[in-house]
């Protein structure tokens, strides 16, 4: 099964009004110049932002402090976002869950960004029946995690405890969701990485690896209209 893969890049702004829109937007950047260089746009957040429609209420599941929502805000996209997360050190200026359980209400939209990998199985499990049971309608889960069977990336933090290959992930997400689409997450933040690009995907074949460092799953419910047509 061939897996399709997504590719983004840092985000450069050039005109004065995005510049101070930006730096009162809170967003990690760096200044380069005239141009404002955006380091966070990793392939999950920007994969996630082609599913979220303004004026949704969305629930960030290991949301630090929200940094996703100022993202979103700077692309233009206004929702209500609340998130979940043990971390303390900061004061949110947005509804803060300590636990799934704590959770109050349904969403729209649920993310999962590189938190699973810090679940065991037993808990990933129970936090995803949770999660199914926090979305109304027929909306999504997305879910992001390191792609183990690219060689090294899940060992890269010490704090990672349960590996999950896309394909096990997918069959978990389908007990929960009737529809999982899957895409491989690869950064393209140096010009290194984008000339190395066709030598990572011959050495991949050749080496039976993947190259790229990420998986993101997008997981649908069936509407009540689908359920019919079955």
């Amino acid at each position: 099964m061939k897996i399709p893969t997504a590719f983004t890049t840092p985000g450069l702004i050039i005109r004065g009004n995005q510049r101070s829109a930006l730096h009162a937007s809170g967003l990690r950047h760096y200044d380069l110049g005239k141009r404002i260089c955006i380091l966070d746009r990793p392939v999950p957040w920007v994969v996630a932002s082609r599913f979220i429609r303004e004026g949704q209420s969305l629930l960030d599941v290991g949301s630090s402090d929200g940094m996703f929502q100022k993202f979103l805000k700077v692309n233009g996209i206004n929702i209500r976002y609340s998130g979940v997360d043990v971390d303390t050190s900061f004061t949110p200026d947005f509804e803060l869950y300590r636990s799934l359980k704590d959770v109050r209400g349904k969403f729209d939209v649920v993310t999962l960004f590189h938190v699973i990998e810090h679940m065991s199985l037993s808990e990933c499990l129970d936090n995803l029946a949770q999660i199914s049971g926090l979305l109304q309608g027929s909306e999504i889960t997305i879910v992001a995690t390191p792609n183990v069977l690219s060689p090294g990336v899940f060992e890269r933090d010490i704090e990672h405890i349960q590996p999950y290959p896309w394909f096990d992930l997918y069959a978990i997400l389908r007990l929960y969701f009737s529809r999982v689409d899957v895409l491989r997450g690869h950064y393209l933040c140096t010009p290194l990485r984008m000339v190395s690009m066709p030598v990572k995907a011959v050495a991949g074949v050749l080496r039976e690896q993947d190259w790229c460092e990420e998986v993101i799953l997008i997981a649908r419910r069936a509407n009540n209209n689908d359920d019919n047509r079955r």
